[in-house]
């Protein structure tokens, strides 16, 4: 094969070189051919790859911040000494901030005189919603503060005492119930003592 091919044009012959490409050539071109492909195959499968994720957070209800929390005796008053039966003494509820501390949820009512009732918690999950909560309560919950040293509006617990319930992953809302002796006071009825009682504990929207 000739390495010039002639071409006629009216008045004049003219003469281009298009030497063909060697049997070498050709090979190595194919062989850069087969490399471009295999490398951009191979950034196809990169870029499919699905991004690292963080690994997830324990699921909790809560988060840190302002929180309600409510106390009540037992259902029909049951076990409470007291002179009479004073349905609406039984009831307190406090506002308080919710805290995480050393893997336990802590709450403190830190805002009123004579106040120093300490809730703390721990969540153990059960199922994709619910989680079981077990802990303890302690200290006086202040609802109302006593004029001139008087009898506060308020419910104490001597001791330490156990609570459980459940909470309601991401709801912020908590509650249960409570085994031990807490005391109700009004500056305006005699106290009363009740063996148990039922607790609270629900995120403010502010």
């Amino acid at each position: 094969m000739n390495a010039f091919d002639f071409w006629y044009l009216p008045g004049r012959t003219m003469a281009f070189d298009v030497a063909r490409p060697t049997a070498e050539s050709s090979t190595a071109r194919r062989m850069v051919l087969r490399c471009v492909l295999t490398a951009l195959i191979g950034c196809a499968a990169c870029g499919s790859e699905s991004p690292t994720t963080p690994s997830e957070q324990p699921a909790t209800a809560f988060t840190p911040g302002r929180y309600q929390l409510s106390v009540n005796g037992p259902q029909g008053l049951r076990g409470c000494v007291s002179p009479f039966d004073q349905f609406f003494l039984s009831t307190r509820t406090v506002f308080l901030a919710l805290s995480l501390e050393g893997g336990e949820w802590v709450a403190r009512q830190d805002m009123a005189p004579g106040a120093d009732v300490v809730l703390r918690i721990r969540e153990s999950p059960s199922s994709a919603r619910i989680s079981t909560v077990s802990g303890t309560i302690q200290g006086t919950m202040v609802t109302a503060v006593a004029d001139f040293g008087g009898v506060a509006l308020a419910a104490t617990f001597a001791e330490t005492i156990p609570v459980t319930g459940m909470s309601f992953i991401g709801a912020g809302i908590a509650n249960g119930t409570f085994s031990g002796n807490v005391t109700f006071t009004d500056p305006q009825r005699p106290p009363m003592i009740c063996p148990s009682g039922d607790w609270r504990l629900g995120k403010l929207p502010f």
